[in-house]
């Protein structure tokens, strides 16, 4: 298996068709979702959401390597929300 966190686990589960369509579905590429997985790629708050959204529940915001904007954004709608960041 790829590794433990839970977005790599849901993606190296995903053959390569599953990948191209997962990422299809989110609205970007399967090249962009690798670079996730393997390190180098941090993604923005709206992808992240959409992907989140589109896991099934098998993968939450957390697992995602967000930029620096969209961690802040996280945060800010946690304590807009009244929840802990």
């Amino acid at each position: 298996m790829c590794c433990m966190n839970p977005f790599k686990l849901f993606f190296c589960e995903l053959d390569r068709r599953g990948r191209a369509e997962f990422a299809e579905r989110c609205g970007t590429t399967p090249g962009l979702l690798s670079k996730l997985v393997y390190g180098g790629g941090k993604v923005e708050l709206g992808l992240a959401d959409v992907m989140v959204a589109l896991g099934g529940g098998r993968f939450s915001l957390d697992a995602l390597p967000l930029t620096e904007r969209a961690r802040f954004q996280n945060e800010a709608r946690s304590i807009g929300h009244g929840r802990c960041a």
